[in-house]
């Protein structure tokens, strides 16, 4: 099975302003985050992860607020933070079958 590292970075939140260490699948062979579908239920799993089901998306939520953290702010923060950081951890996936 494949691994998909996962990163971790600081994020504030745009509700409260608190720092929330978010975690993002990230596939650096080409260099574009995934979306946390792809992960989101082994990520639930992890301690270390703030990921949680909102409206039936997956979505990194503020541990002090609750406010879920927007995706596209997100995803363009992870591009930046996947070059200046070792991953934090990999999660393996079951290949897709066509």
């Amino acid at each position: 099975m494949p691994e998909i590292p996962i990163i971790r970075f600081p994020y504030s939140c745009y509700q409260c302003g608190n720092t929330v260490n978010v975690t993002w699948p990230f596939n650096s062979e080409i260099t574009s985050p995934h979306s946390l579908s792809i992960v989101g239920d082994q990520l639930r799993q992890k301690e270390y992860s703030p990921v949680q089901v909102v409206d039936g998306n997956y979505a990194n939520v503020c541990r002090h607020c609750g406010a879920p953290q927007g995706d596209h702010y997100l995803r363009t923060e992870a591009m930046h933070e996947a070059y200046v950081r070792d991953p934090h951890d990999t999660i393996e996936i079951e290949e897709q079958t066509e």
